[in-house]
């Protein structure tokens, strides 16, 4: 499922996703087909929390479940 800050990502609440990483949120968790928030936050076009995930750390080339290796 989607944690909070996945659902702060979708919405783009670039305030909200700060706050949840200051207080611990993991920047590198997973949805269930193993969408982390770098991943919806590209998906969804939020310029500014693509940018304040990968200062806090979340990895550029990490593969989903449904990635498909060529």
């Amino acid at each position: 499922g989607f944690t909070p800050l996945h659902i702060a990502v979708v919405y783009g609440h670039w305030e909200i996703v700060k706050l949840l990483l200051d207080e611990g949120a993991d920047v590198e968790a997973q949805t269930k087909n193993g969408y982390q928030p770098l991943h919806l936050a590209a998906q969804y076009g939020h310029k500014i929390i693509i940018e304040i995930l990968l200062q806090r750390g979340a990895p550029p080339d990490a593969l989903t479940s449904v990635s498909k290796l060529r």
